[in-house]
């Protein structure tokens, strides 16, 4: 009997060295701790609201950078955008996002060949059109163009303290399951490897695939 449980203690102390520790949500299991140092000495990730316009040559404050996951939420069969800032620490001569597949705990999958990642552009402003708008001169964003183009004319640089917007737009299938899905999106610096957490919600209804209400922009 005796021998039996001594069997039975040493299996337990032998499953404890080789059975893997669990993941802390946040933590990528691909990137060690140097990996992680190099990059947090490079930039600073953080997600902004679709709707903000974070210019290039201006300084944020850690309140204003708190916010580490990008949210979406979307219908099915939509088209849904986001944005996080690289906020170089140095000169960053190359960038790489590699979207990853959405997942849910029932299960799902929405696939990462529906994200397409754009590198925004950027337009310097000194003043505004009408007095009566504030005076904000900076370095604007203005036009999306998709990363991989961006890529191929060797133009993925950030300037040391600028800040740099990636565009999301994610398009969730119509026949996509309602509910909760996270994912992380690898972004990788000068061949540096960090990431970048993104939620998605999907409510239960879809959109129709042509639009019958009529509607009017005062456009010409």
């Amino acid at each position: 009997m005796k021998k039996v449980w001594k069997l039975a203690l040493i299996l337990v102390i032998a499953a404890c060295f080789v059975w893997p520790a669990p993941v802390k949500i946040g933590e990528n299991p691909n990137v060690t701790a140097a990996d992680a140092s190099a990059f947090a000495a490079k930039a600073e990730l953080w997600a902004a609201e679709n709707t903000e316009k974070i210019l290039s040559d201006r300084s944020y404050s850690d309140e204003d950078m708190r916010v580490k996951t990008v949210r979406i939420e979307s219908a099915r069969n939509e088209y849904e955008n986001a944005q996080f800032i690289i906020t170089a620490k140095q000169e960053i001569r190359d960038v790489q996002v590699l979207p990853a597949d959405f997942t849910s705990q029932s299960g799902a999958v929405i696939a990462a060949d529906n994200v397409t990642v754009y590198f925004q552009k950027y337009l310097e402003i000194n003043g505004m059109s009408s007095p009566d708008a504030p005076s904000n001169p900076g370095m604007w964003p203005d036009a999306l163009v998709p990363l991989s183009a961006i890529r191929e004319k060797d133009e993925d640089r950030i300037a040391a303290g600028a800040n740099q917007g990636i565009w999301l737009t994610l398009f969730v299938p119509k026949d996509a399951a309602a509910g909760e899905y996270t994912s992380r999106f690898t972004v990788i610096l000068d061949g540096t490897e960090g990431s970048v957490d993104v939620s998605l919600k999907v409510y239960d209804f879809a959109l129709p695939n042509e639009n019958h209400v009529q509607s009017s922009f005062w456009l010409t």
